[in-house]
């Protein structure tokens, strides 16, 4: 039995036809930079939820998201797509979320007003 069936997972027949269709203009260079920017972008949100569920819940130790997030910013391969120092990204995504929870903590006028009328 293949590797695929064991999972219940069956090869797709595909239709050549629909690859002759494809141009070879569609992957351009502005198709690879938003692959690119959308790679990144979701390891940034992995990395701020995964910081910020630590935070929330110390005890259950680091996040998996986090911990696989910060792989890939200090990874060869982040700063061949992006020419970017990775550290930097971290250092910039930990202050994101410390700003985060600064605002998280301040109250606003309107419930501090409530709270001592009440």
């Amino acid at each position: 039995m293949a590797g695929n069936e064991k999972c219940g997972l069956h090869a797709a027949k595909i239709d050549v036809s629909t690859y002759k269709r494809l141009r070879l203009s569609e992957f351009d260079d502005q198709g690879c930079d938003r692959l690119v920017l959308a790679i990144v972008e979701k390891a940034a949100e992995d990395y701020i939820w995964g910081r910020n569920a630590e935070l929330k819940r110390p005890r259950n130790g680091p996040s998996v998201q986090r911990m696989n997030a910060e792989a890939f910013f200090r990874s060869s391969w982040f700063e061949m797509l992006t020419g970017l120092n990775g550290a930097a990204v971290i250092y910039g995504l930990e202050r994101q979320v410390k700003a985060g929870c600064k605002r998280r903590h301040i109250s606003r006028p309107s419930e501090t007003q409530n709270a001592s009328s009440g």
